[in-house]
């Protein structure tokens, strides 16, 4: 009697947790974008979106287009995503102006829900979980594709982006210098400024874009130009890892032709990225690169294609909703076992 007394103790105790877990008494955890820094570290955010790489790669997922909307230059984003354990949706704009207003390019808030009964778990900043995950999905791209003795790292433009680009490739190279170049100087010293104290690097900012490339092993480029932003020659592009973050948007370039002629393929995060971006749509319409020239940087993740033996690599991503996705239930992870963030009654 004793022993069936216990059983059904556990599983009525089983039913409280479960019920926990998934109804959460109906209340959603809002989490503001200063909050979500404090929460993840680079390492767990990087490890989340390696995690999201090797996922993509098994399939075992569901992700709609997402939605694209534009209006009078500014870009309204839609980014659902569907995995066992939780879903959720980015809704994102992209408002190129907000540079000269002194306010993030990007805006929006994302939303989780509970796998088995869809409820809204948490709403969350939107701007800061791409900061924190474009910047890990780039990281992961310089930890494959780069040696583990690189010392220098270069970064065209200084938005808001570059600040988690510089954080996050850090987490996984020791860099000594940090190149950094904007249209606007001012901007560039700014983000030097705040990078200073947090990172171990001397910040440099260049004068010119050939001068940081000439100076860089390692070059990102987020900006929202039209036109290449990395100068075409040979010599100075040669030998060195390039990742692009910018160009979403099939009139967005920043690569030049020089650089494919140096590359004997190209890694993407997702294969929508060779209808998406005017990077790669344009090179393959040029006949700079074939299509099946273009791999999924979770092959090598999971290691089902071998590494280039390139010595120039090019990695562009234009971001997917499951990288939000594997982020934003991390956070929420960790914000429910610490207590934090703001809990909302929708009943």
């Amino acid at each position: 009697m004793v022993q069936v007394f216990v059983a059904r103790i556990l599983r009525i105790n089983k039913k409280i947790i479960n019920f926990r877990i998934h109804y959460n008494f109906n209340k959603m955890l809002f989490l503001k974008g200063s909050l979500l820094k404090d929460l993840i570290s680079p390492a767990a955010v990087i490890d989340a979106v390696e995690k999201a790489f090797v996922l993509y790669e098994g399939g075992d997922f569901q992700m709609p287009a997402r939605m694209h909307a534009e209006h009078e230059g500014n870009v309204l984003l839609l980014m659902p995503s569907f995995m066992k354990s939780a879903f959720g949706t980015k809704l994102v704009t992209v408002f190129p102006g907000n540079l000269s207003r002194n306010k993030a390019v990007i805006q929006g808030v994302m939303l989780l829900n509970d796998a088995v009964t869809g409820a809204p778990l948490s709403m969350m900043d939107a701007s800061v979980l791409t900061g924190l995950r474009t910047g890990a999905v780039a990281a992961t791209g310089i930890r494959y594709l780069s040696g583990p003795d690189v010392r220098s790292l270069g970064i065209i433009g200084a938005g808001t982006q570059a600040y988690y680009q510089a954080i996050m490739a850090s987490e996984v190279r020791s860099f000594e210098r940090i190149y950094i170049s904007d249209l606007d100087r001012s901007r560039a010293e700014k983000l030097a400024t705040v990078l200073a104290p947090e990172l171990d690097a001397e910040m440099i900012i260049t004068e010119t874009n050939e001068e940081l490339v000439t100076a860089s092993e390692v070059v990102i480029t987020a900006t929202t130009s039209l036109h290449p932003v990395i100068p075409s020659d040979k010599e100075i592009l040669s030998g060195k890892t390039f990742v692009g973050i910018g160009s979403f948007k099939p009139t967005m370039r920043e690569i030049p032709e020089e650089l494919f002629h140096l590359v004997d393929r190209v890694y993407v995060d997702s294969r929508q990225a060779s209808q998406e971006s005017g990077d790669l749509i344009y090179a393959i319409k040029a006949g700079l690169i074939a299509e099946e020239k273009l791999f999924t940087l979770g092959k090598l993740i999971n290691q089902s294609l071998r590494p280039s033996q390139q010595g120039t690599s090019f990695f562009k991503s234009v971001g997917m909703a499951l990288f939000d996705l594997l982020v934003a239930e991390k956070i929420y992870g960790l914000a429910r076992s610490q207590g934090a963030g703001i809990e909302i009654d929708l009943t």
